[in-house]
């Protein structure tokens, strides 16, 4: 702007020079913007395939985790049928007897019968001792308990007791 760049007394830059450093300062400057703007460009196409190929992964994973549950599925489908099956074969075989049905069937007519059924290998029989004064209604408890533990085979479920 008509004044030239003293250094020293000594004209270093004038006005035709400074304009020709900031013409080549812009032009270094647009090169720089492309080229940046280029580097821009191949970083953003970078990262959105990077994105791409996760998504990808992801979606594969699911799709895996999806076909083990399903096959989980299938074979808990397998297995409640296999047990509906059995259980419709046992309660046809059964006669339809239900426990307490044959728990009622067993028992003795007699007053005072009662069955023990079987329960880890063996049956527990207790008897607690009551007392009376007069053999009517007033029956008393005493601390006396008669208890009996009697093994059980395999094949036995229950027993009955009688007093003689």
């Amino acid at each position: 702007n008509g004044s030239d760049l003293l250094v020293n007394g000594e004209s270093v830059l004038d006005d035709s020079d400074y304009r020709s450093l900031l013409s080549d300062i812009g032009s270094s400057n647009d090169a720089i913007r492309s080229e940046f703007a280029a580097d821009e460009d191949t970083n953003l196409s970078a990262k959105i395939q990077s994105i791409e190929q996760i998504q990808s992964l992801l979606i594969s994973s699911l799709n895996l985790e999806i076909a083990a549950r399903q096959s989980d599925v299938e074979k808990i489908e397998d297995e409640i049928e296999m047990i509906s099956n059995a259980v419709e074969q046992i309660e046809n075989s059964s006669n339809a007897y239900t426990m307490a049905e044959a728990q009622a069937m067993m028992q003795d007519l007699r007053v005072g019968s009662r069955t023990i059924g079987v329960s880890n290998g063996s049956a527990r029989i207790s008897l607690s001792i009551d007392q009376s004064e007069d053999l009517t209604e007033s029956w008393n408890a005493t601390e006396h308990t008669l208890e009996v533990d009697i093994p059980a085979g395999s094949e036995t479920m229950f027993y009955r007791f009688r007093m003689d």
